[in-house]
């Protein structure tokens, strides 16, 4: 699929669930409540992610909230796995990989991204409502299971990051690991948390001073640097500093059937009517590239109106 800024859109992320076990400020309003009434079924995602692999998308993520919360999650990702061999990936909290990131790399699942802001046990508390040695056997689960690529993406957070920076990028020190570090995006409910927290992603070069320009990856969003001998990358996305929209090449489906094809707009188009029928579903899913945004407004005040957990990310 082309969009009409002649962008080549060939990964979609699809959220499975709104459900999380944690409850990150940035991210899980207070007194949200996940509608699990609204999810799709496993038989509309399977249809979904057909039409778009007819469609050309050749990556599809899985998302959540945490998509490990949704029920018979694994069943699911066994079926829609095996219905092409592209790059399957999930993005998840961590906190149950130790139980089941050898069932998903089974699945087919090749790539896994590790959501992990911090490494000091009380912060991590303060910001998820849970305990950091969850996450931290989900890292070493993943590890051991051996994924094909796999990321911690670490929100900058002022306050909190400053005194993380250095540990999380270690970590690319010892293992093949790529270290992402994320500016606050003002989305949602917590969208003023967000920008009294900003802490732009310049913060992480002025503190690691010996990190040089590394091989960066066609259409991402991170820009990739390297400490010398590291077996991993450093990357730094910057939705805040600096657009990096031209390069954009994803759509997102959110767990009640919208098609989001900016994250960064409230440009929603409604697939639920359309799921009965291959055409028509193709057909909507095309209508909504043809109007993905040039760019996001982000750091123009623009309001995003769903939660971060709603979407995906």
């Amino acid at each position: 699929m082309i969009d009409k800024f002649n962008r080549k859109i060939t990964y979609a992320r699809i959220s499975l669930t709104e459900k999380c076990n944690l409850k990150c400020k940035y991210c899980m309003p207070k007194g949200f409540c996940a509608k699990n009434s609204n999810e799709l079924s496993d038989e509309q995602i399977k249809n979904i992610i057909k039409a778009l692999l007819d469609l050309g998308i050749n990556k599809i993520r899985f998302t959540g909230g945490e998509p490990l919360m949704r029920k018979n999650v694994i069943e699911l990702l066994n079926e829609v796995c095996s219905l092409a061999p592209i790059e399957w990936a999930i993005t998840t909290n961590g906190t149950t990989l130790k139980h089941d990131a050898v069932a998903l790399k089974k699945a087919g699942i090749k790539h896994i991204n590790i959501s992990l802001d911090t490494l000091d046990s009380q912060d991590y508390k303060t910001l998820t409502g849970s305990d950091l040695k969850n996450a931290l056997n989900g890292l070493y689960a993943a590890l051991d299971a051996g994924f094909d690529t796999i990321r911690i993406n670490a929100v900058l957070i002022k306050g909190i990051s400053e005194k993380q920076i250095e540990n999380l990028a270690k970590i690319t020190l010892k293992h093949n690991i790529d270290v992402r570090f994320i500016e606050l995006m003002p989305i949602g409910q917590c969208a003023e948390y967000s920008e009294n927290h900003l802490l732009k992603a310049n913060a992480v070069l002025d503190i690691l001073k010996d990190l040089k320009i590394g091989v960066q990856d066609a259409h991402a969003p991170a820009k990739y640097y390297k400490f010398d001998g590291a077996k991993g990358r450093v990357g730094l996305i910057t939705p805040m500093s600096c657009n990096f929209c031209s390069e954009c090449n994803r759509i997102r489906i959110t767990a009640d059937g919208k098609l989001k094809p900016c994250l960064h707009s409230d440009i929603e188009i409604n697939l639920c009517d359309f799921l009965h029928n291959e055409d028509l579903l193709k057909k909507r899913i095309q209508e909504a590239v043809n109007i993905k945004p040039e760019r996001h407004y982000l750091n123009e005040n623009q309001f995003i109106i769903r939660n971060m957990s709603q979407i995906g990310g």
